[in-house]
């Protein structure tokens, strides 16, 4: 109810009308004590239903102590990487997080992730591989990045010198700011990228909002539930054994499965994005046979179309080759 007084007899109505409940309002009252509901006079003077003041308390108490122990428990980071025939041999990196701050960006950052994608992933993946990424900070670290109003002018000359910047120092720090960003590259460009460019690999981001297109996001639910289903101690030795058991148990024909997944959302969204702006419309030629004039006598002479002044739709073929160029 919004904007009402809970009084017994609106508490009756809705209850009524959400629940069938047809009992007197002697059995709700007593019903609502038992549920360590009061009365309270406002300042109309109206008894209003409230719950009690220690019920209250009692509750925020519960939600401040459940939250400060899910953040301070222990958790597990888990790294792969794999395609339709299954996981890659020699990437799995799993390690307990020492982070209490509940997000494991705070130790899985760039750093290990470019060592391991170095050492393990780059040498077992396939020749000339595409790496799908999403855009979690590790994966984005740019390089020579264009310094901020944050970064001391000593930083701002020094990468404007690497860039060959011209400037002058009777210029102001946002004047500085300003000039750099006239010598910014187009597109940012990723050390992820970088590193797989030099060894003859690939990347395609994920767009923003996306998980949905990335295969891996399936293979974590896959591998959860089966956690979920057989972790009954609730240990961390238990849990790390049923990591293990998880991921040997994801088979090349669920790695598949997923990725078929994947490939029909994207069909989909095909269909729903671009294909209704591919549709090519016909185009009209007009034909300049003659003069303007004689079209123009034609026209006055008769009301049907003038030979030679507009053709018909153009051919098939024609509209396909227009669409290619």
């Amino acid at each position: 109810m919004k904007r009402t007084f809970p009084t017994l007899s609106n508490i009756q109505k809705e209850l009524k009308a959400a629940i069938g409940y047809d009992d007197c309002m002697g059995h709700l009252c007593g019903l609502l004590h038992e549920l360590d509901f009061a009365y309270r006079r406002c300042k109309s003077c109206r008894q209003v239903l409230m719950e009690r003041k220690d019920v209250v308390m009692a509750r925020i108490s519960y939600l401040k102590t459940i939250r400060k122990a899910r953040e301070e428990g222990e958790r597990i980071i888990v790294l792969h990487c794999g395609n339709k025939n299954g996981f890659l041999n020699g990437y799995e990196l799993m390690f307990k997080a020492k982070s209490k701050t509940g997000d494991y960006h705070d130790e899985m950052n760039k750093e290990n992730f470019t060592k391991r994608l170095e050492t393990q992933s780059i040498p077992n993946a396939p020749a000339a591989s595409v790496l799908v990424i999403d855009n979690v900070p590790y994966h984005s670290v740019q390089e020579d990045r264009l310094p901020t109003m944050a970064k001391t002018i000593a930083h701002i000359q020094q990468w404007q010198q690497r860039k060959g910047v011209q400037y002058s120092n009777d210029l102001q720090k946002r004047q500085v700011i300003d000039l750099c960003k006239t010598h910014q590259p187009a597109k940012p460009i990723f050390s992820v990228d970088q590193i797989l460019t030099r060894h003859g690999h690939s990347v395609i981001r994920l767009p923003q909002y996306h998980p949905d297109l990335n295969p891996i996001e399936l293979i974590w639910a896959t591998l959860k539930g089966y956690i979920a289903r057989r972790n009954l101690s609730f240990k961390m030795t238990d849990v790390e054994r049923l990591i293990q058991e998880g991921l040997q148990s994801i088979s090349r024909a669920t790695s598949a499965n997923c990725c078929r997944h994947v490939t029909d959302i994207e069909a989909r969204l095909w269909r729903e994005n671009i294909a209704p702006s591919e549709k090519a419309q016909t185009p009209v030629l007009i034909a300049l046979i003659g003069t303007d004039t004689e079209a123009t006598d034609a026209a006055d002479e008769s009301t049907d179309t003038a030979p030679g002044t507009v053709t018909d739709t153009a051919p098939e073929t024609e509209t396909d080759t227009a669409d290619e160029i």
